[in-house]
């Protein structure tokens, strides 16, 4: 685990800690769900970035690390208008745009291939890449690595 990511479960852990605290002082005080859920969705969308090369990567693994409940998780991403699968595309073709960007020092492109980027990226074939890909950005990814240029 990176230092972020021990930042984050840490946060997450503290957030989760004082919703309890509160929740069992019975002073009147109400847990405050909403900072446990903003605290819960940020590790949710650190553990989508971590493993979104991971073609088996889904709403079901990702339940799983976070330790709750695939209906937990879809109402925590809806109460920020955000749907886990489309988090999922989302981390994936942000981390392809990424890598058909990328430049050496000398601002000339890299040259790993569109289709081991797709494949790093998460996606089982180029073609749907090529589409997702092209709908998130208004180009391809071939135009995108000219124009980077």
């Amino acid at each position: 685990m990176g230092t972020g990511e021990r930042a984050v479960a840490i946060k997450a852990c503290a957030d989760m800690a004082l919703a309890l605290l509160q929740a069992s002082q019975g002073a009147g005080l109400e847990p405050d769900a909403g900072r446990f859920d903003d605290s819960l969705h940020h590790a949710a969308w650190g553990l989508i970035r971590r493993h979104c090369g991971d073609r088996e990567f889904d709403a079901e693994r990702l339940a799983v690390l976070l330790e709750c409940s695939r209906a937990s998780l879809y109402r925590l991403f809806a109460r920020h208008g955000e749907g886990v699968a489309s988090a999922i595309w989302t981390a994936r073709l942000e981390a392809a745009w990424q890598q058909v960007t990328v430049h050496d020092g000398a601002g000339l492109a890299a040259r790993a291939s569109l289709s081991d980027i797709a494949l790093r990226c998460g996606f089982s074939d180029p073609s749907t890449f090529q589409r997702m890909f092209k709908r998130r950005f208004g180009m391809s990814p071939r135009e995108a690595r000219a124009q980077g240029r």
